[in-house]
């Protein structure tokens, strides 16, 4: 896993550290002692020898801080020698401490985040005791002989009658490794005290050494249908007396017997009851205990393991060896796995207590669903107005195509038992809607190319019978919502983001407002309403009565906003997008690691293991519910006081009046048009050829005009200088230069070869020519600080959420090679405006294009790239920089407007969250669960 943010962050503090000691450190060293030697009685000698501790901490806002402290202990050396002075500081002090961060599971360093309390995480003084191993590493060999000590019978080997019933003769032969203590017992003994503990491991001593016995061996006989001790007079044997049981300690085969009295249960009951899941309800041979399947659950909820995996864990527990392999009840753990998280599914949502039975269940009723979105008649008010933008339902939709199934089994032999109960839509009226679009092409895409629309019909699907999943998830609270999700058979098709976006829809028909980011919304959203009269019935939405916002997410607004302007950015809707310029979580880290373990499975048994997951990844988000949007209160209402700034009167008055009505002027756009290259040698051109049509004509060489011999030599002044062809062009070009300004032979003959043309215009060059030049240099310097602001976009997009692999960083290492050399440019084109700034009389050029640093490069929508400061002290400056200050200072006021609708809505969303844990309260009160 690469290092991160993180871990980038570490090592700016530690160059700054290293920059900010090395200077002064031995004066800093004794200044910074923490404690002394004679308060450590760990610590002797003489003080001369420096140790130092670092620190690493989190402060509230996840930001790292290193602080270092040191410390003395004693020793004999002579004074005056080289241990009288402090080590030199370096990076390879810190070695010690950077492994140690990088040694951190992200994970956990996530979670610390999430759930720690500022309290918790202030700094405290560190002890030995935050070096355990340290510690324990003088009691190494200790400890190795305590486990060498319980490989043998250790006090037991002292006395020869067993100790368990008072008065038994027996001697001590048998341990379990499972009870508390090592205590050895007989045979009867052993036996009897394992009755209400059947599963227990137990071991032999042969003499030499202890070996694995089952309690069945030793005659233990397990009696269900009657309490723990006491036999049924009419017993059953399991089926060929071999029942085995998954328990969490391993693979057991045990001595059963059923109740076979007149008022006994049946197997399965009598299993159940004893809280052992059976394999089979006709003859059950093999169970396995709740304990397991709880277990199981959660290996595979946190670990997203395959349930092989875990299989082979209980085998290897079971014999280790290989030598003794236990019977093979791999597929019953499927199946009994499987059965017991769609019980747990209908226990939760109370269907057991439903009279109609579990077939009463409606679509969607399985979910866990989002207590902080809005669901009119549980959390929202029972008066008033609900279209408010406070109550409105924020949607992302999306598609994550790592979620594929091989084509292996089919929907009859393998049906889900959830059938749309949950976050899958219902199979069978989705099939059939696929059926009536069957053969149809999808429209390709009028915007930008998307991928996503033109390649739906033709994405490779050979061996696959589900190319991914598409999915309609909560936005503002990443979750998943009911009736939701669905598979795709090829690419992203709008029959199949459609079905899933009307169906998510029927769980809220009753909301007014609707804000809904799609990455390809400009082309989904044009003809929806159109496509949705050919869908069922039930489907439809009354869109006429709603107010629907279609969106763009942030991540894909850069090349999507120009295309299509009718949608609305993140930057001006009337509520908070924040979260909902995210990529959707179908893709995150919930659905993609459990992809491989679900890959493999049939139709039914994928669905219902996705299910799970979803409604555990809803589950843990409700746990966290509070401490959530607490800290984004917290973190939201600070944002909101700092961006609360305005920069001119006149500004907001323009952003104010568009925000009434979007026909007036768009004040995020910049009104200016773009200045390039190409278009200043077209309007050279268009004048030069006015000129001829008046009679005018001031070139001297009939196949170079003075505009056309400017242009050629700038191209010319960045090319490498090479032999042959480039030579020639440039001997070419210096033969016709000479024409123009004569005063270039002189200075040729003096000087190299080649001079910057800008040098050559200050001296006593026609100002024609330097006019021309001029206005191409402007037109060169735009162009570089325009690319460069491309190329750092492009750079930032590949530094988020990219693996440190060879493939990412070749390509943005090559980018950075582009920045670097587009910035060159720059630098080439201001100094050259700056020797013609002199003879023009252009004595206000350096506002408009100030020295450009190499950390001044930035993105700045439809601007120049200066840097802020630049920007602040020049209100009076430039047209153009003006342009870039009003667009900054409109987006200012809208992060401002954001943050203070974020602490509004969050406000609101606490609300929301009580209210509805209120309403399911009182649900369960009245149904009696």
């Amino acid at each position: 896993m690469g290092r991160g943010k993180r871990g980038r962050r570490l090592d700016e503090y530690q160059h700054r550290f290293i920059q900010n000691n090395s200077p002064h450190w031995a004066t800093e060293v004794p200044r910074k002692r923490m404690r002394k030697a004679e308060d450590n009685p760990n610590l002797t000698g003489d003080p001369r020898t420096y140790h130092k501790h670092t620190a690493v901490d989190v402060t509230e806002r996840g930001r790292i801080s290193v602080s270092s402290s040191y410390f003395s202990t004693h020793h004999a050396h002579s004074p005056g020698s080289a241990e009288d002075q402090p080590p030199s500081m370096s990076l390879t002090d810190l070695s010690g401490l950077h492994s140690g961060f990088e040694s951190d599971d992200i994970q956990y360093a996530n979670y610390l985040e999430e759930t720690l309390t500022v309290a918790e995480k202030a700094k405290r003084k560190r002890g030995l005791g935050d070096d355990p191993h340290r510690l324990w590493l003088p009691e190494r060999d200790t400890f190795l002989q305590e486990f060498l000590r319980l490989e043998s019978r250790g006090d037991a080997a002292l006395y020869s009658c067993c100790r368990g019933d008072l008065g038994c003769p027996e001697s001590p032969q048998f341990r379990c490794i499972d009870c508390e203590g090592t205590q050895l017992f007989c045979q009867h003994c052993l036996v009897r005290r394992h009755l209400p503990t059947p599963l227990h491991r137990v071991e032999g001593w042969t003499g030499v050494f202890f070996e694995r016995v089952t309690l069945k061996q030793l005659g233990l006989r397990i009696q269900l249908g009657h309490p723990v001790g006491t036999s049924c007079y009419n017993p059953e044997k399991a089926y060929n007396d071999d029942f085995v049981v998954l328990d969490m300690n391993g693979i057991h085969e045990i001595g059963l017997d059923f109740c076979n009295c007149n008022t006994a249960q049946s197997h399965t009951t009598q299993l159940l009851r004893a809280r052992w899941y059976p394999a089979t309800t006709s003859l059950p041979k093999s169970a396995t205990t709740f304990r397991v399947l709880d277990h199981f659950q959660m290996y595979t909820f946190e670990s997203k393991g395959s349930a092989f995996e875990y299989y082979q864990t209980l085998a290897r527990l079971t014999d280790n060896t290989g030598t003794n392999t236990p019977k093979d009840r791999y597929e019953a753990l499927l199946r009994m796995g499987r059965q017991y998280r769609h019980l747990l599914a209908l226990k939760r949502a109370g269907r057991g207590h439903d009279p109609e039975g579990v077939l009463a269940t409606k679509e969607g009723e399985l979910a866990v669903i989002c207590p902080a979105c809005p669901h009119p008649g549980k959390n929202l008010p029972q008066t008033g107005t609900i279209d408010s933008w406070l109550y409105a339902l924020f949607l992302a939709v999306d598609a994550n195509f790592r979620l594929c199934r091989r084509d292996k089994s089919s929907e009859k032999a393998d049906p889900s038992f959830n059938e749309g109960w949950a976050y899958f839509v219902e199979q069978s009226c989705f099939q059939k809607t696929l059926e009536m679009f069957s053969g149809k092409t999808q429209e390709k895409s009028t915007c930008v190319s998307h991928n996503a629309v033109n390649l739906a019909d033709t994405r490779n699907c050979r061996g696959l019978a589900v190319t991914g999943v598409g999915a309609v998830d909560c936005a503002r609270h990443n979750f998943k919502r009911p009736g939701a999700v669905g598979d795709l058979q090829k690419g992203e098709r709008y029959v199949n983001m459609d079905y899933f976006f009307f169906s998510s829809m029927q769980h809220a028909s009753n909301l007014i407002t609707l804000n809904i980011s799609y990455d390809i919304t400009c082309q989904w959203s044009k003809h929806l309403w159109e496509r949705m009269g050919q869908y069922p019935a039930p489907m439809h939405l009354n869109h006429a009565e709603k107010k629907i916002t279609f969106l763009v997410p942030k991540f894909h607004l850069p090349r999507t906003f120009n295309h299509a302007r009718h949608l609305t950015p993140s930057t001006s809707t009337k509520v908070w997008q924040g979260q909902m310029a995210k990529r959707l979580n179908v893709a995150g880290p919930i659905s993609t690691p459990v992809a491989t373990s679900t890959r493999e499975m049939g139709p039914g048994s994928r669905r219902d293991a996705l299910d799970d997951h979803f409604s555990d990844f809803n589950w843990k988000k409700i746990c966290t519910m509070g401490t959530t949007l607490h800290r984004k209160l917290t973190e939201a209402r600070p944002e909101r006081d700092q961006h609360k700034q305005d920069l001119r009167r006149e500004w907001r008055v323009a952003v104010e009046r568009w925000e009434a009505d979007h026909s007036n002027p768009n004040p995020f756009e910049a009104k200016g048009s773009i200045i390039t290259q190409a278009s200043v040698r077209f309007e050279l051109a268009r004048a030069e050829a006015a000129d001829l049509q008046r009679g005018q004509d001031v070139s001297l060489h009939p196949d170079l005009s003075p505009s056309s011999l400017i242009a050629v030599g700038l191209d010319l002044e960045r090319q490498p200088q090479r032999i042959n062809a480039l030579q020639r062009r440039i001997d070419h070009w210096t033969a016709v230069q000479t024409l123009y300004m004569p005063i270039v032979s002189r200075l040729r003959a003096d000087g190299p070869p080649r001079r910057a043309l800008s040098v050559i215009m200050e001296q006593h060059c026609d100002l024609k020519l330097s006019s021309i030049e001029w206005k191409l240099r402007q037109a060169q310097a735009n162009e570089a600080l325009r690319t460069a602001t491309h190329l750092v976009t492009f750079k930032k997009g590949m530094d988020y959420s990219q693996r440190a692999n060879t493939r990412s960083q070749t390509i943005i290492k090559a980018v950075q090679a582009k920045i670097d050399t587009t910035a060159e440019k720059y630098c080439t084109a201001r100094t050259a405006l700056g020797a013609l700034a002199i003879p023009l009389a252009n004595l206000d050029w350096g506002d408009q294009y100030p020295v450009l640093n190499r950390d001044d490069i930035r993105c700045m929508d439809g601007g120049l790239g200066a840097n802020r400061e630049s920007l602040r002290g020049s209100e009076h400056g430039s047209g153009e920089l003006q342009e870039v200050m009003r667009i900054e200072w409109c987006k200012a006021r809208a992060r401002a407007n954001r943050w203070a609708e974020e602490v509004e809505l969050l406000s609101e969303e606490m609300r929301r969250v009580l209210a509805f844990l209120k309403w399911q309260a009182a649900l369960v009160d009245h149904s009696g669960l």
